[in-house]
């Protein structure tokens, strides 16, 4: 229900060209027992993407940072929906799917292409594990648009 939410979030902010950059629990707000009322806040560093200037700058916080922000190439409405698996793998193993080390860096590990994997101990349907998997492409090409994402059969 949380990422429902969250998507349906991103389908509005997306429509209206702003990138949330900046999707992590704590700016998703339950408003009640109902987790159908998640709500997704704190547009603090929100940029607007036109398609063709597209935003840049560091800016997010670490392990939900897609690669092309670590990067430090241009990006734009796709990293919210790379957070959004973030977010996703984070709810349903309580960790980050691609934790930095102190040994290496959030950047290193991107430069590296690190394999996404799911941990054996919680189960998780293939539509589950697909879904994660798109939400995560490295390519934010070959991410879905938050519209897409909420049409995943997981999802619905």
């Amino acid at each position: 229900m949380v990422i429902r939410c969250v998507l349906e979030a991103l389908v509005t902010s997306h429509q209206k060209l702003i990138v949330h950059r900046d999707i992590k629990p704590d700016n998703c707000f339950l408003f009640s027992d109902n987790l159908a009322d998640t709500k997704l806040g704190d547009f603090g560093i929100c940029a607007e993407d036109n398609g063709f200037n597209c935003v840049g700058g560091i800016k997010g916080t670490k392990g939900y940072m897609a690669p092309e922000i670590l990067k430090k190439q241009q990006y734009g409405r796709k990293v919210d929906i790379w957070s959004t698996g973030v977010l996703a793998y984070q709810l349903l193993f309580e960790y980050l799917p691609f934790p930095a080390t102190p040994a290496k860096t959030t950047m290193s590990l991107f430069q590296s292409k690190p394999k996404l994997t799911f941990p054996d101990m919680i189960p998780i349907s293939t539509e589950g594990k697909d879904f994660i998997s798109k939400l995560l492409a490295d390519d934010p090409d070959n991410r879905p648009t938050a519209s897409d994402a909420l049409a995943h059969p997981w999802l619905l």
